[in-house]
């Protein structure tokens, strides 16, 4: 029985571990914006994305009344990302955009939490409400690696995915699925499972393909490094001056979903 506890005790610090890891990928590119005082051509909605899932499973996550791991590495994450969002903000020229994307997002997420305070149905009916829409806010991430397995099928060459992501990716799906079957919440098991079988699909890409290859000579002289970690990492088709501008690494940021 203790065995049995202190395995699924550290599992959940795996997976909150990992998330924590993951949720610091954009760093690298925020210091840059905050050293040039530029964002370049980097997109701001990457991060929208990863407060808006946050917010979601944070708000599932208080509703499960669990703190650690889901309460705390939420609350963390959600830190993090409203960092970036500053540094993005304060150094953005134009500005118009963001007010509305901010007003968008901040009018769903209090909606959502105003749902789930003041509403009167059954606590368990709440709860898998928020699970779904929780779930439904994190599918756009869920499906985006498919697009850059269509572009290395396409160069027949993996040199522009993040490895180290990929494989934090897996083992934090890995360990957020083993969280929800300890728990038995299929909310947090089934998405995960999913992210596992990308997360091997792409695995698996790098031992089919080459990271580099005369496949790609084609391409633009300037590409991703194969380790480059980072949801908003340096495009093929950007220069090499400013701040990273690709969502390459991005598109495998889907574990958020805790």
């Amino acid at each position: 029985m203790m065995l049995a506890e202190s395995l699924a005790t550290a599992v959940q610090v795996i997976a909150s571990a990992s998330s924590f890891y993951m949720v610091s990928s954009p760093y690298a590119s925020i210091k840059e914006i905050h050293v040039t005082k530029s964002t370049g051509h980097v997109s701001v909605i990457p991060l929208l994305s990863m407060l808006l899932s946050s917010s979601m499973w944070l708000l599932y996550s208080i509703l499960l009344r669990n703190f650690f791991p889901l309460i705390f590495t939420n609350v963390v994450s959600i830190t993090c990302v409203v960092g970036y969002l500053v540094v993005y903000y304060h150094h953005a020229t134009t500005k118009g955009h963001l007010h509305r994307y901010f007003a968008v997002e901040g009018v769903w997420i209090l909606s959502v939490y105003l749902y789930a305070a003041c509403f009167s149905s059954p606590m368990a009916t709440r709860l898998e409400n928020v699970g779904i829409i929780a779930i439904t806010c994190s599918a756009i991430m869920v499906v985006s690696p498919l697009s850059a397995i269509v572009e290395v099928l396409r160069t027949r060459s993996v040199a522009h995915l993040p490895r180290k992501l990929i494989v934090a990716t897996w083992i934090s799906s890995g360990a957020w699925c083993l969280t929800g079957i300890i728990r038995d919440d299929a909310f947090i098991t089934y998405p995960n499972a999913v992210n596992i079988a990308l997360g091997s699909l792409q695995l698996a890409l790098f031992f089919t393909f080459p990271t580099t290859s005369t496949a790609v000579a084609h391409l633009p002289q300037k590409i991703m490094h194969d380790d480059r970690v980072g949801l908003l990492s340096t495009s093929p088709a950007t220069s090499t001056g400013g701040a990273d501008t690709s969502l390459d690494a991005y598109v495998h940021a889907t574990h958020d979903v805790k």
